[in-house]
């Protein structure tokens, strides 16, 4: 089903296929060659119970095509909420005041604290039932200012990290421009022509050094 799809018309296989559940996976395959991955997650979450193939599927389109991935991970939530697996039967409440009518799918609040990054808080309450109480809430809101603080941190630290290259760079080009001259003890005063040794000397904008004592600043040599 999934090399041969052009043998054969899709459309007419998923009708032929109907809801049966054994066939769930066939479903699935189908729609997965045919690029329709929000039909591929329903199939998985709806037919076959397949919570986590359905969120690695998600982390996998989202490798690939990050503003794709953030829709069908929004499309999982919701799922979640609409859905509510079995193993939600006891939603899993961040506050006394959260249990029971309300609280968040265990499902649900579980993606959200794994994958914060790809939900933004406007979605989340547009997704959640008006009835979900605030306190619910409180695992994800902490967790999500957790993430937007490191967030911020990185970013700092990257523009820090920029203008230190930034200022590195622009000091190894002034010192590699910059006029230099090595002093040997065999270089001579440009003006008596004797060596300077251990003599204090001046260097001039003309970078050639001259004894203090020949110095002379009436004189257009130094």
């Amino acid at each position: 089903l999934r090399d041969d799809s052009a043998q054969y018309d899709t459309g007419a296989v998923v009708e032929a296929i109907g809801g049966d559940k054994a066939l769930s996976a066939e479903r699935v395959a189908i729609f997965q060659r045919e690029g329709d991955h929000v039909s591929c997650v329903e199939e998985m979450v709806r037919g076959e119970g397949d919570y986590e193939g359905a969120e690695k599927f998600c982390a996998l389109q989202a490798d690939h095509d990050p503003e794709g991935g953030r829709a069908l991970y929004l499309h999982l939530l919701k799922l979640y909420i609409a859905v509510r697996p079995a193993e939600d039967l006891e939603p899993l409440a961040t506050a006394a005041s959260a249990e029971g009518e309300g609280a968040i799918p265990r499902r649900a609040l579980c993606l959200l604290l794994s994958r914060p990054e790809w939900f933004s808080f406007a979605e989340v309450c547009d997704v959640l039932p008006p009835s979900t109480p605030f306190a619910a809430m409180r695992e994800y809101i902490v967790e999500l200012l957790v993430q937007s603080t490191l967030r911020r941190r990185e970013v700092q630290m990257t523009r820090n990290l920029a203008s230190r290259t930034h200022d590195e760079a622009q000091l190894e080009w002034a010192t590699a421009r910059a006029p230099r001259i090595t002093i040997r003890d065999s270089t001579q005063c440009a003006r008596c022509g004797q060596r300077l040794g251990q003599a204090v000397f001046s260097l001039p904008p003309n970078l050639r050094p001259v004894h203090i004592q020949c110095w002379s600043e009436d004189d257009p040599k130094s």
